[in-house]
């Protein structure tokens, strides 16, 4: 069904992963239109960033009906096409904003697009290309969860952060909207959404240390975010240094 300025919005009770799916679907002759959406009870084989020094994609497995799990697929116009790196920021900045209504200030981005509150991993973001140009967004944000549910003391959800009563229908619903607004400020090239994003990143304007793909560690001052996205560090030498991927150490 269409919802809003969506194209289509499909719920599902289990499924192996929603990005995985929109991807193969992105791959057929009649795809997904722009701004599909694709949700689940129940992701079975979900998975987050890889960290540098790991082998593989971290695993993001949740009990049934406790979390918040959507992809969409998105048609970004070619001329913003050096920025798509942004999109998982965009979805990050739309859910930290979103709770906001139920938890108001404490929700924190941690670069590239981690969604943080009371200093506890709540929300992670992936974003995938295809071939075709199309971009899946993909969101698991913690809910329901109790302490016995998470993974480990690094993890968070909704319900711990003190609002447990929160319904996960609105709550989707919500972070799709303001998606959706953000995607369109993103797509113009606004500049507010660095700005925004900015101000709820706690390492900017801290000394940090930056794990890149490649297994090296680099240090510097975090002065801010290029237009891409990426994290803007001041090395002990003067130089700068702008880093597209990698983890806060």
């Amino acid at each position: 069904m269409a919802q809003g300025p969506y194209a289509r919005v499909e719920v599902v009770e289990r499924i192996d992963s929603t990005n995985a799916e929109l991807l193969r679907r992105a791959a057929t002759p009649a795809g997904p239109a722009h701004m599909t959406a694709l949700l689940a009870e129940h992701q079975t084989q979900g998975r987050g960033r890889q960290h540098p020094a790991e082998p593989a994609p971290r695993a993001w497995i949740a009990p049934p009906r406790t979390s918040l799990i959507a992809s969409v697929l998105v048609k970004p116009p070619l001329e913003a096409a050096p920025r798509r790196t942004m999109l998982g920021l965009v979805w990050a900045l739309a859910a930290a904003e979103t709770l906001d209504l139920l938890l108001p200030g404490q929700a924190g981005l941690k670069w590239p697009n981690d969604l943080m509150l009371a200093g506890r991993k709540l929300a992670g973001v992936l974003a995938g290309g295809t071939g075709g140009g199309e971009v899946v967004v993909g969101i698991g944000l913690n809910v329901h969860q109790t302490e016995e549910e998470l993974p480990d003391g690094r993890a968070g959800s909704v319900a711990l952060a003190g609002a447990p009563d929160v319904d996960r229908t609105w709550l989707a619903i919500a972070v799709l909207s303001s998606a959706a607004t953000w995607y369109e400020r993103w797509a113009d090239g606004d500049p507010r959404l660095l700005g925004r994003a900015g101000e709820r990143m706690a390492a900017l304007g801290r000394l940090t240390r930056v794990a890149l793909p490649d297994g090296q560690t680099v240090a510097g001052l975090a002065e801010g975010l290029e237009a891409d996205g990426s994290l803007r560090l001041r090395l002990p030498d003067g130089s700068a240094l702008a880093v597209g991927a990698g983890e806060l150490a």
